[in-house]
């Protein structure tokens, strides 16, 4: 167990091609299978790995995040000593990449700490990921910096916009590429950094005495040739919510019980916060096929293939194919939705009839 480790999830995250989810949350706190958040994996990944020092930095205050994490209770980070530290800032502007601002304004809370090793994540990279493993191989390297990376060969259609590493045969990082959807093998970065506290400490520092104004990623990036940058595999399910469409795939892969058992086992859980709320109704003339749908919810229509939040109202002659609806809507009577994401909160008229393209679904946004 990892308990000279401190933990920061960075949600300094690209949010361009996700916007119509982003308008009122972070990445972080975007509702994914049915009951969890975002960062729910990267909270839950390290806490299984015995952290119990964890911040979060976020670029702007939210309403959503700060309910969704509270004091940490579902993560056993509500604690006297330590536990869990958010920082919000209202970081707003044009430049988009302000993770030396995010780091510098917080530079004394990462000094003061007493832990000697540090875990920098982002969130949007959903996997279960053994940090105590890669932390212990991290030691035992001598390098300076670990980098989680995973080989995929689907690099053409998938993690796109996502930094590609390039690695000597010591698994040295020699280089670093944005993937364009050129290629279909490749190793893609998880953004995740294992290091010491006094590298974070060096890299942060310089970057800020140089003025750079550049996210986290790319000041390690920017320190090859500087410190011994090794990457480390990552071999389980792994999906990076970075747009709309790696979203609804993503919620679609939870539909497949071989992926789910490679992102949800008894031994590393992933917890998130619970709602006390009855159990689902299914009523006399429902029809649901391999979809998961959460507690809280009435179904009186026809759901499959489908990714049902809690609360949700599902009216009489509905018909719900390759959806992911979020908690809290409303689809009324005679409404058919096929490949379609449904906003929190949103209501569907009746007999409205929607249908997008599997590759491209079509996002009903939650109004102002």
């Amino acid at each position: 167990m990892l308990r000279n480790y401190m933990g920061i999830i960075n949600l300094e995250e690209s949010e361009k091609d996700i916007r119509s989810l982003t308008n009122f949350r972070p990445i972080g706190t975007i509702p994914v299978a049915g009951r969890y958040r975002v960062i729910d994996f990267a909270l839950s990944n390290l806490v299984n790995a015995g952290l119990r020092h964890v911040s979060v930095f976020c670029k702007k205050e939210t309403r959503s995040l700060s309910d969704h994490l509270g004091a940490g209770r579902p993560w056993d980070l509500d604690r006297k000593n330590d536990g869990l530290f958010v920082f919000q800032h209202n970081l707003l502007g044009g430049d988009s990449s302000l993770d030396a601002k995010l780091f510098a304004n917080n530079m004394e809370f990462i000094n003061r700490s007493n832990c000697e090793y540090a875990i920098v994540t982002s969130s949007y990279m959903i996997a279960n990921v053994d940090f105590d493993a890669a932390a212990k191989a991290y030691e035992e390297s001598g390098a300076d910096i670990f980098v989680i990376y995973k080989n995929i060969d689907d690099a053409d259609k998938n993690f796109l916009n996502c930094d590609l590493l390039k690695m000597d045969d010591n698994k040295k990082i020699v280089n670093v590429v944005k993937n364009i959807g050129v290629d279909k093998n490749a190793s893609v970065c998880a953004e995740m950094f294992i290091l010491k506290t006094k590298t974070l400490q060096e890299l942060m520092y310089k970057a800020i005495n140089n003025g750079i104004r550049k996210g986290f990623n790319n000041i390690v990036y920017d320190s090859l040739n500087t410190y011994n940058i090794q990457g480390y595999e990552f071999k389980g399910y792994m999906q990076c919510i970075n747009s709309i469409e790696s979203y609804y795939r993503m919620n679609m892969d939870m539909l497949n019980i071989e992926k789910v058992g490679e992102l949800f086992n008894k031994y590393n859980p992933i917890y998130t916060k619970t709602k006390d709320v009855p159990p689902t109704v299914y009523c006399e003339n429902s029809q649901v096929q391999n979809s998961i749908v959460a507690d809280g919810t009435i179904v009186k229509g026809k759901v499959l293939n489908s990714v049902v939040s809690r609360n949700v109202r599902i009216g009489e002659n509905v018909e719900l194919e390759g959806c992911v609806i979020l908690q809290n809507a409303v689809i009324k009577d005679g409404t058919k939705l096929k490949n379609v994401i449904v906003d929190k909160g949103v209501t569907v008229d009746e007999n409205t009839i929607v249908q997008g393209p599997k590759e491209y679904p079509i996002v009903l946004e939650k109004k102002r």
